[in-house]
């Protein structure tokens, strides 16, 4: 296990123990090949150096300045609060620590309900009016009845004539106009819409591993 406040080197990353914890940082590349010594760490201004196992010259450029020092040795570097410090060319110390500003972002698509109506109309119909009528021709009997008896029982004879005469009866002819009830619902729908959520990608330095 390494010791607090241990320092190294390991592939392409930078490793620190505090004590509790182990950290790396990841650095640029800066130049490949660099013919330096792998493990080797200096400060150039505000800037951490290093020199990966691959023999890479990286920099770890992730620094929060702090402020003024009236105490300290340029150059000179230190674990604290689970954080590298150094005091940088202009007395100033520095910590690596960057947390990568981010923001998520969710939006619901647009959607919308489309009103929508229902009516219904019954089509106007009408009955055409009808009217029932008849007439009784007058008509008249006229009758004549004559007879004579002779002797007592003579034949006799009775005329008598009717009128012909009709009754007359019309209805009129009527008609029911046909009709229908017509019902709409105008169509509608609910738009699609999607919920869309996303994190911007982001990291921080240093790494907890």
């Amino acid at each position: 296990m390494a010791l607090a406040g241990s320092l190294w080197i390991q592939g392409d990353y930078l490793y620190f123990h505090d004590g509790t914890n182990k950290y790396r940082y990841l650095g640029t590349v800066v130049t490949v090949g660099s013919a330096g010594f792998p493990g080797s760490i200096w400060l150039e201004t505000n800037e951490l150096h290093y020199i990966d196992a691959d023999d890479d010259e990286r920099k770890i450029t992730i620094t929060v300045d702090e402020g003024a020092t009236g105490a300290g040795l340029v150059g000179s570097l230190w674990l604290e609060s689970s954080l590298i410090k150094f005091i940088s060319s202009t007395i100033h110390k520095f910590k690596l620590h960057s947390d990568v500003a981010h923001s998520d972002t969710h939006s619901d698509g647009g959607h919308s309900d489309v009103i929508h109506d229902d009516s219904h109309g019954d089509i106007s119909h009408g009955d055409t009016e009808h009217n029932d009528w008849h007439e009784d021709y007058e008509h008249g009997d006229t009758h004549d009845d004559f007879h004579e008896d002779s002797g007592g029982g003579g034949i006799h004879g009775d005329s008598h004539d009717d009128y012909s005469h009709g009754d007359q009866h019309i209805d009129d002819a009527h008609d029911d106009v046909a009709h229908s009830d017509s019902h709409n619902d105008g169509t509608h729908s609910d738009g699609g819409h999607s919920d869309s959520h996303s994190d911007v990608a982001h990291a921080d330095q240093p790494e907890l591993v």
